[in-house]
C-alpha cells in the first residue's frame, strides 16, 4: 500500500543517498502497479495544494528530486497525456506538459545544484516534451559539465546526452574513406551490392560468429533472397563469399574499436551502397530473425515508401533524440531523400564522434538529426514507422541472447 504519511516523514528526515532514493521509488512503483494505481498521480499531490509551501522546507533533497523525476517520467509515458502523430507515434499534449512544467519550476530553488546535473536532466525531459530541442540541448550541455549522479534513477538513459548536439545539417557527402579511416575493398563491394535490394549489417567478430548464421538462414527460409552484406569491424581486411548472394567484408579502421562504432558503420556505409543498389537498402541488427510476415512487410514497405524507420511509439522514448528512432531496422529507397538523409548521418556522426568522450547512442542521435533534416527539406517524404516489424525480428526475447550481450559488452 502507498503510505503518503511515510513519504512525508522521509521527505522531512535527513538526506539519503541517490541509491536509496532510487530503490525507494522503484519499490513504490511496484506497489502502485499491484494496487492498479498510477504512482505519478500519488506523487503529483506532494507538489500541489497545501504542499507547495512545504517544498523548500523538505530536507531530503535527493528523495524530493527522485520523486520529481519519477513524476515527469511516468506522466510523459502515459498514453492518456499524449496524442497520435503520424505512424502511431505519441506526442505529449501541451496542457499536460504545462502542468508538469509548473510543478518542476516550483522545485527549482530547492533542487538546482552545482554538484550534479540531476535537475537539468528533468528540465531536458520537459523541454523535449515541448519539442524545444534547442533548450533541451542547452540543458544537456550543463548536464554534461556537471555529470549525472552515479546511482540515481535512469542514469543509463541520460547517457544519451553525451552524443546529442544541436548543430548544422550536412547536405554534402563526406568521404569516410579519406585518410584510411576505414579500409575495405570498395570495388568488390560495388560488385556485391549490385542487386534490387541490399541488406546491410555491421558488428564485431564476436557478434558475427554468434548471430550471422541464424540471420542468414532465417532470411533465406522466409523468402528473402536478395543480397546480404555483413561488415565485421576490427583489425582484419578482405572479403569472402558466405554463400550465393551473401558476403562478409572485413573492415579495419583507425577509430577506436567499441560498440558505438560497430553499431554506426552500417549506416555510414549505406550511402555508398545505395549508389549501386537498384531499388533500395535495408539496415539490420546482426541478431535480427526473419519470418515470412517480416519479409512480406519489408517488400511492401519498399514498394510504397521512400524510407522507413523504427520509431518508438510513446513515452520518453518517443521524445528523446537518442531513442526516438532506434537502429535495429531501417529502409532507404533509391531516391534523393535517402541520399540526403545518409549524407547528413555521416556529417553529424563524424562531428559528434569527435566531440563526445562517451559515444553510446551516437548512431541513434545521428538518425534523429537526419530525420529532422528530411522533415525540413522533404516534408512530403513518405516515411513509414516499422516498429512493429522490428519488434518481431529483434531476438532479445530468445533464450540466451540478452545474457550473451551483457557478457560481451566492452
Amino acid at each position: 500500500m502507498i503510505d503518503n504519511n511515510f513519504f512525508i516523514k522521509l521527505l522531512s528526515d535527513n538526506e539519503m543517498s541517490w541509491r536509496k532514493a532510487r530503490f525507494f521509488l522503484e519499490e513504490a512503483e511496484k506497489n502502485a502497479k499491484r494496487e492498479k494505481i498510477n504512482l505519478d498521480d500519488v506523487i503529483f499531490n506532494f507538489f500541489v495544494g497545501n504542499n507547495v509551501d512545504k517544498i523548500g522546507a523538505w530536507s531530503n533533497k535527493k528523495l524530493l528530486a527522485t520523486m520529481l523525476m519519477k513524476l515527469v517520467w511516468l506522466r510523459l509515458s502515459r498514453r492518456s497525456v499524449s496524442w497520435h502523430e503520424g505512424g502511431d507515434v505519441l506526442v505529449p499534449k501541451a496542457n499536460s506538459v504545462s502542468k508538469l512544467e509548473i510543478v518542476v519550476n516550483r522545485c527549482k530553488a530547492s533542487l538546482i545544484s552545482a554538484e550534479d546535473g540531476f535537475f537539468e536532466a528533468i528540465l531536458i525531459l520537459v523541454c523535449l516534451a515541448k519539442g524545444d530541442y534547442f533548450e533541451s540541448y542547452r540543458q544537456a550541455v550543463k548536464l554534461k559539465q556537471k555529470g549525472y549522479p552515479k546511482d540515481a534513477v535512469y542514469r543509463s538513459f541520460f547517457t544519451g546526452v553525451n552524443s546529442f548536439y544541436i548543430t548544422e545539417f550536412f547536405p554534402e557527402l563526406k568521404d569516410i574513406f579519406e585518410d584510411d579511416k576505414f579500409r575495405l575493398n570498395i570495388e568488390a563491394l560495388k560488385k556485391a551490392a549490385n542487386d534490387n535490394f541490399v541488406s546491410v549489417v555491421s558488428c564485431d567478430i564476436t557478434y558475427y560468429d554468434k548471430f550471422s548464421a541464424d540471420f542468414l538462414s532465417s532470411a533465406r527460409e522466409s523468402g528473402y533472397n536478395n543480397t546480404i552484406i555483413f561488415f565485421v569491424i576490427g583489425d582484419k581486411e578482405g572479403w569472402e563469399v558466405v554463400e550465393k548472394g551473401a558476403y562478409v567484408f572485413y573492415v579495419s579502421t583507425t577509430y577506436n574499436l567499441e560498440p558505438a562504432l560497430y553499431a554506426s558503420f552500417r549506416y555510414l556505409i549505406s550511402r555508398y551502397i545505395l549508389e549501386d543498389a537498384k531499388c533500395g537498402l535495408f539496415v539490420f541488427d546482426i541478431d535480427f530473425i526473419f519470418n515470412e510476415q517480416v519479409v512480406s512487410s519489408l517488400y511492401s514497405t519498399a514498394a510504397h515508401y521512400d524510407m522507413a524507420f523504427t520509431f518508438h511509439g510513446y513515452g520518453i522514448r518517443s521524445i528523446a533524440p537518442w531513442t526516438k528512432i532506434s537502429a535495429p531496422l531501417s529502409f532507404f529507397g533509391n531516391n534523393k531523400q535517402s541520399e540526403l538523409f545518409l549524407n547528413n548521418y555521416i556529417g553529424y556522426w563524424e562531428k559528434a564522434w569527435g566531440l563526445s568522450d562517451f559515444k553510446w547512442w551516437i548512431d541513434q542521435n545521428s538518425l534523429f538529426s537526419s530525420y529532422q533534416y528530411i522533415q525540413k527539406t522533404f516534408p512530403s517524404a513518405k516515411i513509414k514507422n516499422i516498429f512493429d516489424v522490428a519488434n518481431i525480428g529483434v531476438s532479445n526475447k530468445h533464450e540466451g541472447v540478452l545474457e550473451f550481450k551483457k557478457s560481451n559488452r566492452r
